[in-house]
């Protein structure tokens, strides 16, 4: 399949523009290590003062690409020992009031009795990252937009089978939060007071009414990211930033329209004056083109992706054996 690679801006050389590793599936070093190349290869290219966020940009229920993060992070602790001028730290996509006490009891009592079990497990990778960044001495700052949790009746489809009328919990901006409000009156006033909604623990909402869209309250969650990263970066005087997020948030909410992209946590960041490398990890590069907005496939050439690693999904390996899988691949302990 031929992408559209338009030539515009710093374009990283074609061989660290799509990453296939599916050699060895299971080994995340050679996508490290195509990862940390073309990142020292812009930053020759870019003024000493213009610092660089990578986007990881996972598909949450794949704990492969929350390996590949712990990975990379590894990676740039051993570049920072190397050279103390390639300092980094790391933001993810967490409310900035979020505990992981509290993540793990809402995952417990509220989310739908057909994801209950995973949503659970998937606190655990973050619990990871958090385990890595303080015992290696990284500065990590949960960025998000906070959000308040409220019962909606809902139809959706899950495994291939459809549920009819069943009650879950959404996520929805907490609009009573000082900074949270700040966010939607400085960037979205249209929704001041307003019902936004955040995320959904449940997949492919079946919803001819689009109640249930997401793509405001992810363009509002972009806007809070970049300003409490930037926040981030000014504090810790970093050169390199790791920003992990959902896809979505990189490229753009695939029903947002023709400015996708420009609502896109990409953008935004290129927008406060960084240079970007967003990394999206993909099972299938034909399904994930197809998937995109139109406004972000003209843009792809700013994208690095990689393919052939095996997915690991959430809903069908619990996250220990995910983890043993994962070590034994890539010779490294996931810890």
């Amino acid at each position: 399949m031929i992408l559209p690679f338009p030539p515009k801006g710093l374009r990283l050389p074609g061989h660290l523009q799509i990453i296939d590793n599916s050699q060895s599936p299971l080994d995340l070093r050679p996508v490290v290590a195509a990862i940390m190349e073309a990142e020292n290869w812009i930053l020759e290219r870019i003024p000493p003062d213009k610092k660089i966020v990578l986007i990881a940009g996972e598909v949450h229920n794949d704990y492969m690409h929350s390996f590949l993060w712990q990975a990379l992070l590894k990676a740039h602790a051993l570049q920072r020992a190397q050279n103390s001028d390639l300092s980094f730290a790391l933001g993810y996509e967490r409310p900035k009031n979020y505990t992981f006490e509290k993540s793990a009891m809402a995952g417990e009592k509220t989310f739908s009795p057909n994801t209950q079990g995973y949503k659970v497990e998937r606190v655990r990778k973050y619990e990871d990252l958090r385990d890595l960044a303080a015992k290696e001495n990284i500065s990590m700052s949960s960025n998000d937009i906070s959000v308040i949790p409220k019962p909606r009746l809902v139809k959706y489809k899950i495994f291939g089978k459809t549920v009819l009328n069943e009650t879950v919990i959404m996520s929805y901006i907490n609009q009573d939060d000082p900074f949270s409000k700040s966010i939607v009156e400085k960037y979205r006033p249209d929704l001041l007071g307003k019902e936004v909604l955040r995320s959904s623990p449940v997949p492919r909402i079946l919803d001819p009414k689009k109640e249930f869209f997401e793509r405001d309250g992810i363009e509002l969650s972009n806007c809070a990211i970049v300003v409490n990263a930037i926040a981030h970066m000014q504090e810790t005087n970093v050169r390199i930033y790791i920003q992990q997020c959902g896809q979505y948030h990189a490229t753009g909410f695939r029903t947002a329209g023709s400015k996708a992209y420009a609502k896109s946590l990409s953008r935004k960041f290129q927008e406060a004056g960084c240079h970007v490398l967003p990394i999206l990890p993909v099972e299938n590069l034909r399904g994930f083109y197809g998937e995109l907005n139109l406004d972000s496939r003209c843009r792809l050439d700013e994208f690095m992706m990689v393919t052939g690693n095996r997915a690991l999904y959430d809903e069908f390996i619990d996250y220990d054996a995910a983890k043993q899988i994962a070590s034994f691949g890539s010779k490294m302990n996931f810890a």
